[in-house]
């Protein structure tokens, strides 16, 4: 009772010093609340973030995988890129796209939660209905298609309007509509999501190969059909060949627009028009695909090529998976299984999440950086502060230690003084942090999405797209060859939907870190003051007061 009663009358009479130390430790746990607020928060952000995330990935061709390996293994002299493009073409010709059944075997493992699969071919409209496009169908006639573009095999060919004339696209036959087959209901991206939905008739059993089809309400109103209308499409390489399914429902599409186009991808823009989208059940388009087939014709073209009136869809599978885990599991069993190293699994979810965090992560990562520095500073002031108190009050130590006062019970004294008052600051300390720990966050972290955004507008600068985004929607008005399939020009941008505001708040787990932090600072602060009060010989400190 005796050191508890002289550490406070102690306390009392160094007001100054004590109110220095506890305004000191305050400062570290306010600061400890803070960052470790911040830190709590980006982890848990990031790990409900990920759960809330549906994991998908693609395997496709990746094109520089295959120009490079054939650079190192050919003998081919560069300065002949005649004899290169004939290389490459065989090259790729190597790799075909993943057919159906390779992506179902490559889904039967444990690691994938799902598969979404979908087919497209692309087929002309017959008789009155056309496509919708800005163009008119005698300006469409005109239209003719250069040769030569033919790199990744097939190339263009032939007319684009006339009787018999076709033109081929990395070996498939190009129409003016594209006709997409969907294997599930969650393979329907754009419905899920909401950009398309049924507006009039019935959704299509996409189980079933019953001819039945969608088309978008704007191609129903560009051609005057109605629900229960019948459409005729024509192979394009054959004329000839039809097939009939009939309109059970109309769709919009906000991606819907009107596609003008002049010149050698004047069809190919046309079928790319979102507006041109006829959809069907896989099953459905299975049999066409299989008619086609079995009606097929074959010709030697001018470059020596076999060219297939065959319908040719290019199939898109997109893996579903429950963890981040199970992806880069996957990832693995496909080298077991032997698929070539040239084939790659991506994930669009991934990447886009990854870069979402990254404000967060910088933040977290400028949480931690101050934390240990406060730290550092504050247990150097506080060690210094206990050691200067320890040498002022020599001649008090000499006393008692004189008078029968053990040297433990001397140190403890000291010990009592550095607890009780580094407990009062630490306990204001975490209300003031509590409080200042929610704002400062989102404060901090709207200002790294700030930094994020400004840094991502300057690099779409750079690149001659002012403003970092791209008008068009993503549709530059072209081809581009991905994985051995047709689509789009990449989107000028791609916007990042960073993470933006995090729950800062204290929890139990953050007091008790902060906690932990003010018992490590009264323990180092003791043990400075012990080993210094332990260090006086009683009868030195006496005889040296003068």
């Amino acid at each position: 009772m005796f050191v508890i009663i002289n550490a406070l009358t102690s306390i009392a009479r160094s007001k100054g010093r004590n109110i220095l130390m506890g305004l000191v430790v305050m400062a570290v746990a306010a600061a400890a609340c803070v960052a470790l607020g911040i830190r709590h928060a980006a982890r848990q952000a990031e790990t409900d973030g990920l759960a809330q995330l549906t994991i998908t990935g693609t395997i496709s061709l990746d094109r520089q995988a295959v120009m490079s390996q054939l650079q190192s293994d050919t003998t081919t002299e560069a300065s002949d890129p005649g004899a290169m493009g004939d290389s490459l073409r065989a090259a790729l010709a190597q790799y075909p796209d993943l057919t159906l059944d390779q992506l179902l075997a490559y889904a039967d493992s444990d690691r994938v939660a799902g598969l979404r699969y979908s087919g497209s071919i692309s087929l002309d409209a017959t008789g009155d209905v056309q496509a919708v496009s800005t163009e008119s169908s005698t300006e469409a006639a005109d239209q003719t298609v250069t040769t030569g573009m033919d790199q990744w095999g097939g190339g263009f060919g032939g007319g684009a309007g006339g009787p018999g004339d076709f033109q081929v696209f990395d070996g498939r036959s190009l129409g003016d509509l594209t006709v997409t087959g969907y294997g599930s209901q969650e393979a329907m991206t754009e419905f899920v999501s909401g950009a398309s939905q049924i507006v009039d008739g019935a959704m299509i059993d996409l189980a079933a190969a019953d001819d039945d089809c969608l088309v978008t309400d704007e191609f129903a109103a560009f051609n005057g059909l109605a629900v229960g209308d019948a459409l005729t499409l024509a192979n394009p390489a054959a004329a000839d060949q039809t097939y009939t399914c009939d309109i059970t429902g109309l769709y919009s599409n906000q991606g819907s627009s009107t596609t003008g186009g002049s010149g050698p991808v004047l069809r190919f823009a046309t079928a790319q028009d979102p507006a041109n989208q006829v959809i069907v059940s896989y099953p459905t388009l299975r049999a066409v695909v299989t008619l086609s087939g079995d009606q097929a014709t074959t010709t030697t073209d001018a470059n020596g090529n076999t060219v297939s009136t065959a319908l040719s869809p290019t199939i898109a599978g997109t893996f579903v998976f429950a963890s981040p885990a199970d992806f880069e599991a996957f990832q693995q069993e496909l080298t077991a299984a032997g698929l070539p190293a040239v084939y790659q699994l991506t994930s669009t979810d991934l990447n886009n999440y990854e870069a979402s965090l990254v404000p967060l992560r910088n933040l977290s990562s400028f949480a931690a950086t101050l934390l240990w520095i406060v730290l550092g500073v504050g247990a150097v002031i506080i060690v210094v502060l206990t050691i200067f108190n320890i040498r002022e009050r020599k001649y008090e130590i000499g006393v008692l230690t004189a008078v029968g006062v053990a040297k433990p019970k001397v140190a403890l004294q000291f010990v009592a003084e550095v607890g009780v008052v580094a407990l009062l600051a630490l306990i204001v300390g975490l209300g003031v942090g509590a409080a200042a720990a929610p704002p400062l966050a989102d404060h901090l972290l709207s200002d790294q999405v700030a930094q994020q955004q400004a840094q991502q507008t300057a690099q779409e600068q750079s690149f001659g797209r002012p403003g970092g985004s791209d008008p068009g929607g993503g549709n530059a008005g072209g081809p581009v060859l991905s994985g051995g399939t047709v689509g789009r020009w990449p989107s000028a941008s791609q916007a990042v939907a960073y993470l933006d505001q995090i729950n800062a708040s204290l929890d139990l787990a953050v007091v008790g870190q902060v906690a932990a932090i003010g018992l490590g600072l009264i323990v180092v602060a003791s043990a400075a003051g012990v080993v210094s009060a332990l260090r006086y010989d009683p009868l030195t400190i006496l005889a040296n007061r003068s």
